[in-house]
């Protein structure tokens, strides 16, 4: 008689077996599947339950009494029972095994009274003399689905408003135009809204775009409609629309909805909304283009004080102010006006530094120094993308060997665009910046945002991978503002996720967001990614994600984004003391 346990091996007896080890042994397989925390069913080859441990009694709320005898399928739904069987019937017959011993699949078990649970099933076969019999291993996976569903909903919808984001939105207008199905998109954006935020509080300005967003969906049968883009701007998408709509009386619509004053708690808010209109397949085909020509629409209409404007070509003003500074931008780079700032990246157990971020200026010989989120989506939408990339990776690269020539050893972290991953020649730009100023690839970390990432997500992969072949450590910037798959996650070569500032920044007085920024480490340590926050701006961000168990920390608390010569100096102060500096 032999007993072929979970981990593939046996149990045999022999007849020089004493009836005492026989006996012991019975005991202990007794005892570990008494003990086990997993649900233990076993059956039969017709699949009547022979067996049924105590975790499975909690699991399906019967007793072992009142199954014992009857089939499987008392257990497991009607479709999933059928696919379960016919796996177990096709190895009997042919000996080649679908489910036995792989790892766990996901089915529907079904509890007293047939209510349907969550669970993960998997299959091993056990022998006693010469009768066969099958164990199934079954845990409740309620809370891991509820976990799941709350990552998949953070990853298409907005935590402020509870929205669709702006990735669920662009999916769903290329799906749309994909199988041709006409639709109105009016991207609308709060006029004055600053303000809000600078004189009477951020709280206050979350205040407003949560009631605009209330607004919004009350004008839709379908809340789903309605999709907050970011900063003070919304979408409403009108899909297949009937003849009687028209674009100009629903924009009218949408106007007078937000013209009333917004009643909030402390105060009433009178706000203004410009409105750009496009369509399809008026306007084109993908949602790039559409969100893009409905910005020039609203940019259009607000530069001509109107309630609304459609896009048509002859907006040429703003397209002219935007070649014109992106022609500046293309001459930035040739003329040395880029300046590269530095910001410390700190390990929070041993308060080192481990590297810096390379963050980009413009010193604007008429506008001063501009912040990157002033022209690199200026550079994205024109192209210069490219070049600027080119001219960052040399740039730093020489800095990282200047550095080492000075006895300094630093990881810097490039930012990539989304349209970079679809280079086919980025891995090679970087590898040959290695081999020119001779540095470690292990000195070069690139960061890519969520976005980047869901652009095209197979190329990006493949470019990605073929980076972390070179050496070059992969982080997913922003982590946690809905873009990214958690489908690709998984299978990306990534070494670090970044947790986005938003939620840094509201974990002293949002308990969602602190638990947000635990699952995500949770989650990335599970996968084995290291976690570092940005953002960091006190103490008590600090002290928070120090016990939440995050690895590393950025932000203003440990230092700014600082010049070369600036960073240099601060180094040679911060070893061990950085954080008697900044109080």
């Amino acid at each position: 008689m032999h007993l072929k346990n979970i981990l593939g091996g046996e149990m045999t007896t022999t007849p020089h077996a004493t009836r005492q080890q026989l006996q012991a042994s019975h005991e202990l397989v007794h005892a570990i599947v008494e003990s086990s925390p997993n649900g233990i069913v076993t059956i039969d080859e017709e699949g009547i339950i022979q067996s049924f441990n105590p975790t499975a009694e909690r699991l399906f709320d019967y007793t072992a009494t009142e199954v014992i005898g009857k089939n499987i399928s008392i257990l497991i739904s009607g479709p999933d029972h059928s696919r379960h069987d016919g796996h177990i019937q096709h190895y009997i017959k042919t000996g080649k095994a679908r489910i036995l011993n792989q790892h766990g699949r996901e089915v529907t078990g079904l509890k007293k009274g047939n209510n349907p649970i969550p669970i993960e099933l998997m299959v091993t076969e056990m022998w006693i003399g010469d009768q066969r019999y099958f164990l199934s291993f079954m845990r409740d996976i309620s809370e891991r689905r509820k976990q799941d569903a709350q990552l998949e909903y953070m990853a298409t919808h907005d935590r402020l408003t509870g929205l669709m984001n702006r990735t669920q939105l662009t999916i769903r207008m290329d799906i749309a135009a994909a199988n041709n199905t006409p639709f109105l998109l009016f991207y609308l954006e709060l006029d004055r809204f600053q303000p809000i935020n600078e004189v009477l509080g951020h709280s206050i300005g979350d205040q407003v775009l949560v009631k605009v967003g209330e607004q919004l969906a009350l004008m839709s049968n379908n809340s789903e409609q309605v999709a907050y883009i970011g900063g003070s701007t919304f979408a409403f998408l009108c899909l297949n629309p009937k003849g009687s709509i028209n674009a100009l009386d629903m924009a009218r619509s949408l106007y007078s909805c937000l013209e009333a004053p917004l009643e909030l708690k402390q105060f009433s808010i009178d706000t203004e909304v410009s409105i750009g209109i496009t369509c399809h397949p008026g306007h084109g085909n993908n949602a790039v283009d559409l969100l893009r020509y409905a910005q020039i629409a609203m940019h259009s209409a607000r530069r001509r004080q109107i309630m609304f404007a459609i896009y048509d070509d002859e907006m040429e003003f703003y397209q002219l102010e935007h070649l014109s500074l992106a022609s500046e931008l293309r001459h930035a780079i040739e003329a040395d006006e880029l300046v590269v700032y530095y910001q410390p990246k700190v390990d929070i157990n041993n308060k080192q530094i481990i590297g810096v971020e390379a963050l980009v200026r413009w010193q604007h010989p008429k506008k001063g120094l501009m912040r990157p989120d002033l022209f690199i989506p200026l550079a994205e939408d024109t192209g210069i993308i490219y070049p600027f990339t080119a001219w960052l990776i040399n740039e730093v690269s020489h800095q990282i060997r200047q550095w080492q020539d000075s006895g300094t050893d630093l990881l810097v972290a490039i930012n990539l665009a989304p349209r970079n991953l679809l280079e086919a020649d980025l891995p090679e730009k970087l590898n040959q910046a290695i081999i020119r100023w001779d540095i470690k690839p292990s000195n070069l970390m690139i960061e890519i945002t969520e976005r980047g990432l869901m652009t095209e997500p197979r190329r990006a992969m493949t470019t990605l991978h073929r980076i972390h072949e070179i050496g070059i450590g992969i982080s997913i910037d922003d982590f946690g503002t809905g873009y990214s798959s958690l489908a690709y996650l998984k299978d990306l070569p990534v070494d670090e996720l970044k947790i986005d500032k938003v939620f840094v920044d509201a974990m002293e007085h949002d308990t969602r967001s602190l638990t947000i920024v635990q699952m995500i480490i949770q989650m990335a340590h599970f996968l084995g990614l290291e976690v570092i926050a940005e953002g960091v701006e006190s103490e008590g961000d600090w002290r928070r994600l120090e016990l939440l168990g995050c690895d590393r920390a950025q932000g203003y608390y440990m230092g700014r984004p600082m010049p070369t010569d600036e960073l240099e100096r601060w180094l040679l102060q911060a070893p061990g003391n950085w954080d008697q500096q900044v109080h």
